[in-house]
């Protein structure tokens, strides 16, 4: 929630704070799908209705369930509507 809001609020100082660095977050899976190479992505919710922070993992097995909290590492590589963090691996459930 912090982190979108952070780029919601200001998104060149959020740049210049998270863009292309390694961030450790947590919240509540909202949507799981999947890209066109078939790796898995995870959305974790925000205040915001329609947007949240997208985290494409860099293992095809999903260990998450929607609802249910976890913490996601991986990096950041933007925001365009939703936050972007690719290379994403669950540390904890």
């Amino acid at each position: 929630v912090d982190l979108f809001r952070d780029f919601e609020n200001n998104e060149i100082e959020a740049n210049t704070r998270y863009l292309d660095k390694v961030v450790e977050i947590s919240g509540k899976v909202t949507e799981i799908t999947a890209n066109q190479d078939l790796m898995p992505i995870i959305v974790l919710e925000t205040e915001n209705t329609f947007f949240g922070v997208r985290c494409t993992l860099n293992n095809p097995e999903i260990k998450a369930q929607i609802g249910e909290t976890i913490i996601l590492k991986g990096v950041c590589t933007g925001y365009l509507s939703d936050v972007i963090i690719t290379d994403a691996t669950i540390v904890n459930k």
